[in-house]
């Protein structure tokens, strides 16, 4: 796991890469380059579920939710939190046969399932092909 520091508000779901070390163990954000998935499945609450066919140096941003409203519980779950710009937000490393569930919303294209995912540099949000 590594701590980021937001250069801009992050959906959890998107997969970055570690740039330079900034402080007390918080690295900068940059593009991740290489990162290859598969959409494998849909999720019963509809997610996507992704299978990681080449991590490249790709992280996926995934910080817990931290919030006094839990009713309805839709809105403490982790698919719905965001990482606001200059936070430190949590990212884990990816590897070869991972997967991970991500929302529409985590997509800049509409997703489907057996669609190859890569990720668009400029969003950093998911993108199928």
């Amino acid at each position: 796991m590594f701590n980021l520091k937001a250069d801009k508000d992050y959906d959890n779901g998107v997969v970055v890469a570690k740039n330079q070390y900034l402080e007390d163990d918080v690295y900068s954000v940059k593009d991740s380059t290489g990162f290859e998935g598969t959409i494998i499945d849909i999720a019963a609450n509809g997610n996507f579920i992704v299978h990681v066919d080449d991590p490249g140096d790709g992280l996926l941003v995934l910080t817990p939710p931290f919030s006094y409203v839990t009713e309805p519980a839709r809105f403490a779950a982790e698919d719905q939190y965001y990482n606001a710009k200059d936070s430190i937000m949590r990212a884990y490393e990816l590897v070869k046969d991972d997967e991970f569930a991500v929302s529409a919303e985590g997509f800049d294209t509409t997703p489907s399932k057996g669609q190859t995912v890569t990720v668009t540099a400029t969003t950093r949000k998911l993108h199928t092909a």
